[in-house]
């Protein structure tokens, strides 16, 4: 768990965590869930609870399966009182692998050649993409695609080695300043989630 991997007893495939742990876990993993989008009730309310809808499949199945562990722990179904079993991969690496999955901010930045913004690239354009650090920051990269994403995409990241981009700048929006987006890339072709590729 989180902070507190010593605590907890392991087995090949389990651990036996106390429900603060466990709680303490899922209050990490939740706040995490709100990048990414999800489905709405009918009224156009959004879900109460963030929703995995949109995440590659093997990562929404663990966090389904963790809520569940989650609710009976909540409602008093364990038989095991005051300790959970949990597998281990809901809990080793679910958190950094949601970190890792970026989210599109800005589907469509304006990149130049020079680093004085004098002359915009018309092969590529950049696309920014939103993943969380370890400590829980946000971090932001330009990559240069010819592809078209929407803003709040979530995306498995793929490159195309065969489309080679230089260095590039680009424009912050929030100060106008020229900043460097990369030094070099390959093209980002990266797809939405539909296979268990995570």
């Amino acid at each position: 768990m989180a902070t507190q991997e010593a605590d907890c007893v392991m087995s090949d495939k389990s651990q036996r965590c106390s429900n603060d742990e466990l709680l303490a876990y899922s209050a990490d993993i939740e706040p995490e869930l709100a990048r990414f989008p999800g489905p709405t009730l009918e009224d156009g309310k959004p879900m109460p609870r963030p929703s995995p809808w949109e995440l590659p499949e093997r990562v929404r199945a663990d966090v389904e399966s963790l809520r569940e562990i989650v609710d009976q722990a909540l409602e008093g179904e364990q038989p095991s009182g005051d300790e959970v079993t949990v597998p281990l991969k809901l809990t080793t690496g679910l958190l950094t692998r949601l970190h890792n999955i970026p989210v599109v901010t800005n589907p469509c930045v304006e990149l130049y050649e020079d680093e004085g913004g004098r002359s915009p690239r018309q092969d590529f354009h950049g696309v920014m993409l939103e993943t969380t650090s370890g400590a829980g920051r946000r971090q932001y990269q330009v990559l240069p695609t010819t592809c078209s994403f929407g803003k709040g995409d979530v995306l498995i990241p793929r490159y195309n080695n065969g489309n080679m981009c230089g260095a590039n700048w680009f424009k912050r929006p929030e100060t106008g300043t020229i900043e460097l987006a990369f030094p070099g890339s390959a093209e980002f072709t990266g797809h939405p989630p539909g296979r268990p590729d995570l």
